[in-house]
């Protein structure tokens, strides 16, 4: 039941994510099934890019999300003129500070290794930690790119990663006690 209810949050957040939820859907987006109790069923909805994060919303999300994680004086840059950077960030690690920088792309497409490069080229020299969220998937050859040896190494965040975030570190979600009760009447006159 748990793995079928972070899957069923996983949709949602791609859907929140994407603006394919109304407001009130996303309200109101689940239901418990009154035949199964442990099966989460999701309200239809209509699909509307409004209500979804702007690309400046998306980058902002990603930097709070590193900030979740720990990480100091996270700042975003902005769109125009970033150079290829949406933002930037410091973890301390023990007595050290690794500085980092972190690119979003709102995508349905998958994101490929020249992505991934253009990335890096961006970064190199300024930080030695990239961190690339993106909405959709990465190619095979974007993910090899991402830690090719002697390079700065990119952490690829894909749509289900970032939904796992979010539920994880509870960024834009709520997580809120459930009580089950059994049926357990047929033993209850059992004697012993």
């Amino acid at each position: 039941m748990i793995a079928a209810a972070v899957q069923w949050a996983k949709r949602i957040m791609r859907k929140i994510i994407w603006g394919r939820l109304t407001r009130a859907t996303a309200l109101h987006c689940a239901t418990w099934n009154s035949n199964d109790l442990g099966r989460i069923s999701s309200i239809p909805h209509k699909r509307r890019a409004a209500c979804g994060l702007s690309s400046d919303k998306f980058e902002e999300f990603a930097g709070l999300l590193l900030e979740r994680f720990g990480f100091l004086n996270v700042e975003v840059t902005g769109r125009s003129g970033d150079g290829g950077i949406d933002g930037r960030g410091e973890l301390k690690l023990g007595l050290a500070v690794v500085r980092a920088g972190f690119q979003c792309k709102r995508w349905q497409a998958q994101v490929g290794s020249p992505e991934v490069q253009a990335f890096r080229g961006a970064i190199q020299g300024q930080c030695e930690l990239g961190y690339f969220f993106a909405t959709s998937t990465f190619s095979g050859p974007a993910q090899a790119e991402s830690v090719r040896k002697g390079a700065v190494p990119i952490i690829l965040f894909d749509g289900d990663q970032i939904g796992e975030i979010m539920i994880e570190k509870e960024v834009g979600v709520r997580r809120r006690p459930v009580e089950l009760y059994e049926d357990q009447t047929e033993g209850l006159f059992e004697s012993s």
